[in-house]
């Protein structure tokens, strides 16, 4: 049975991030199902629509600060990052962003042929690891698996850290319109192997195996021939996701979205343990 943590209400949330604002002009919110470790909310304010977000508790990795700092960078971005914050508490997390209207990208690539999409994906993966600003953090996904997980028999392989990556460029984490491809929640980026970003797009978005090594042509045709580095990759993406399930479980944030995560990402990393890194 969950037990998360009650948060902060919707409408206190945003007065205290916008207290200019004047609270009778606050309206519509509405509850956006799919965060795993936030709760978000779209609402409008004097005809323009925003998101809300409330974090559940701070995870391992997350700072606040640094996050703020982040979107600073990204203001000299153009819109093709994503959109910046009007409001961001360090402390709590709490952040209000302009709506972004268009597709998410899970149900944009239902529409697309997949041959045709890894070449989209291809596209966007290089002009957003062109454009992001440098990251000052490393995300050392061995050092977090231990701590999601600390008796974890699991170990994520250290790779090089060679430019700035999302590290959670999930599907429900890019929005798709006519002027481009956006995005969202910049929570954990840092330093780290682009390969992981790929993997991340290629896995989250259930396309077959047989892609990938396109996906990876399109994307860097140099980086084709070492299977070692994308099988490495690979298997550190799913000992991220079976990692941080389980410590969500253990915390209470037992949804049944989550709990498949935890079976479905255990059973991959059974499948690669039977099949070493070449």
């Amino acid at each position: 049975m969950s037990t998360l943590p009650q948060t902060i209400a919707p409408t206190a949330a945003i007065e205290q991030l916008r207290a200019d604002w004047d609270r009778e002009h606050i309206q519509d919110i509405q509850y956006l199902p799919g965060g795993y470790s936030n709760a978000n909310y779209v609402f409008t304010y004097l005809q323009d629509r925003f998101v809300l977000r409330i974090p559940f508790w701070r995870q391992p990795f997350t700072d606040y600060a640094e996050e703020a700092n982040w979107y600073h960078k990204l203001r000299s971005q153009d819109d093709l990052i994503g959109p910046t914050p009007i409001a961001i508490d360090e402390n709590t997390g709490c952040m209000i962003t302009p709506w972004v209207e268009g597709e998410l990208l899970i149900d944009y690539a239902q529409d697309t042929d997949p041959a045709s999409l890894i070449d989209e994906l291809a596209t966007y993966l290089t002009n957003l690891h062109r454009h992001m600003p440098r990251s000052n953090r490393h995300y050392q996904l061995n050092a977090l698996t231990q701590i999601y997980v600390p008796e974890s028999t699991f170990t994520a392989t250290p790779t090089r850290a060679v430019q700035t990556c999302h590290n959670d460029l999930n599907p429900w984490n890019v929005i798709v319109n006519s002027q481009g491809w956006h995005t969202l929640d910049w929570e954990v980026v840092g330093q780290h192997d682009p390969l992981f970003d790929l993997v991340n797009l290629h896995q989250g978005l259930g396309l077959p195996d047989e892609l990938l090594e396109n996906f990876v042509r399109a994307y860097a045709p140099a980086l084709v021939d070492d299977e070692h580095r994308l099988a490495v990759n690979l298997r550190n993406y799913w000992i991220r996701e079976w990692a941080w399930a389980t410590y969500q479980i253990e915390h209470g944030n037992d949804r049944p979205e989550i709990l498949e995560q935890a079976s479905d990402s255990a059973q991959r990393l059974a499948q690669l343990e039977s099949s070493p890194c070449p």
